[in-house]
């Protein structure tokens, strides 16, 4: 789960870098950038604490889970058309329901 929610930080941060406010000043970097930001993330000592202990998997699992929600916004905000767009939404809607289902 660790490593999941890893590969959507660096996909939501490789997404949001290429946004169109951007205006394509980190089209180039946006790769490298968001890979090292996630890979940090992954062996930063406050996040590896989820990873160790069994009684917080419900919180490693709401954070996946709130990743997700974000990582489907994105898509649904760059979506071009109308299919993939409620497509996304849906899923965004579903990420949410389950975080809030992991942390009760």
């Amino acid at each position: 789960m660790h490593l999941l929610s890893a590969i959507l930080v660096w996909q939501i941060i490789k997404r949001i870098l290429q946004l169109d406010y951007f205006d394509g000043r980190f089209a180039r970097a946006s790769q490298p950038l968001a890979f090292l930001t996630a890979l940090l993330w992954t062996v930063h000592p406050l996040n590896t604490e989820t990873v160790v202990y069994v009684t917080q998997r419900t919180e490693l699992m709401m954070g996946l889970f709130y990743l997700a929600t974000l990582y489907a916004s994105l898509r649904y905000w760059a979506s071009a058309t109308s299919t993939q767009r409620r497509i996304w939404l849906v899923l965004a809607a579903l990420a949410c329901l389950a975080g809030m289902a992991a942390r009760k």
